[in-house]
């Protein structure tokens, strides 16, 4: 919800639409009505803009879809982070985004001190009723995007302390040494 779309048709009259996208994720487009997209990729978003205003309007020889302005998330961070409450991201932000906000960094830092308190294995998003679980680590030391969703308005994140884990010390490489989380 929030995200501000530019459509513009081309045909014998050419015209333009401006639309935002509701809280419910349908885009509300005046003229045309609500188009129902959900919890899509901006890539998704824009296909089905497209057909459905293709399906509305008849004889249209070229179409474009923009992304005009980005939603703005306000998202609330509770647990053992530096700073728990709530944060304004723009909506192309990540869920570790949010919680380096709640650390009180923006630029790169060292996820050892973060590790030691808080359990970046399970950490819990709530919005609408639905609860998801990330694992952060999977994404800080794989690069797994999948754990590291965007932002939508009203997320609720939850990051828990950190007690399981696990003391490594040697002679090996690995992105970790020291007290180390397990899952």
């Amino acid at each position: 919800g929030g995200d501000v779309f530019f459509i513009s048709t081309f045909d014998k009259t050419n015209r333009f639409f401006i639309g935002t996208v509701n809280q419910n994720g349908d885009l509300f487009i005046p003229d045309l009505g609500e188009i129902p997209l959900g919890m899509v990729s901006l890539k998704k978003a824009k296909l089905i803009i497209g057909d459905t205003i293709k399906a509305r309007l008849k004889n249209i020889r070229s179409l474009s879809v923009a992304l005009r302005r980005v939603k703005t998330a306000t998202v609330s961070v509770t647990g053992p982070v530096d700073n728990p409450g709530t944060y304004e991201l723009v909506g192309t932000q990540r869920l570790w985004d949010a919680i380096r906000a709640a650390n009180m960094v923006v630029e790169r830092f060292d996820v050892g001190t973060l590790i030691n308190k808080c359990n970046l294995r399970a950490v819990k998003r709530m919005n609408r009723g639905a609860v998801e679980e990330y694992d952060l680590l999977a994404y800080i030391y794989k690069n797994d995007f999948s754990q590291n969703p965007y932002v939508y308005p009203g997320d609720a994140i939850m990051v828990a302390p950190q007690t399981d884990r696990v003391f490594v010390l040697g002679e090996f490489t690995g992105p970790a040494t020291g007290w180390v989380p397990i899952r």
